[in-house]
């Protein structure tokens, strides 16, 4: 397991970027958003079958040390041992995850997103090229862009 901490507090339209690749025999691997062991307000697995057809896609959370249910799709968007590139954009009602710029799913909140405090990498990681946080002021001014990269 990796954990990365988050540079500083995310908020609704920031972005985390993860350039990663899996294992040439992975069979799975997670993505958690994490505020402590006991809360996670976002959990994504995917599962690897024996061909695409077969792959799908878990989002989960953890409140009070307890998983809640699973939400679970069919859905085929890397195999083992390839490259790939996952947005995760933070907006008010959801968290947008995106695919080499497709859509892929999205996560309702049900707890305060903007508590995370760090992002695991679980499971059949090959490696992690670099983890972005694009962090979006809003004022009615102006906005304003701060990026904070984490290259492994």
């Amino acid at each position: 397991m990796l954990s990365l901490a988050i540079p500083k507090a995310i908020s609704y339209d920031d972005e985390i970027i993860m350039e990663a690749g899996s294992t040439p025999a992975a069979k799975k691997f997670s993505v958690n958003f994490v505020i402590d062991d006991d809360n996670i307000p976002l959990h994504v697995r995917t599962e690897f079958g024996a061909s695409s057809n077969d792959d799908r896609i878990i989002l989960n959370h953890k409140i009070g040390g307890t998983w809640q249910k699973e939400f679970t799709e069919k859905l085929s968007w890397t195999r083992p041992g390839q490259q790939f590139l996952i947005p995760f954009l933070i907006n008010n009602n959801s968290i947008i995850i995106y695919e080499n710029d497709s859509f892929m799913s999205s996560f309702a909140h049900k707890m305060d997103i903007t508590q995370v405090r760090t992002v695991q990498l679980w499971d059949d990681f090959a490696k992690l090229d670099s983890v972005a946080f694009k962090y979006t002021k809003r004022s009615k001014a102006k906005r304003s862009t701060d990026c904070a990269t984490a290259k492994a």
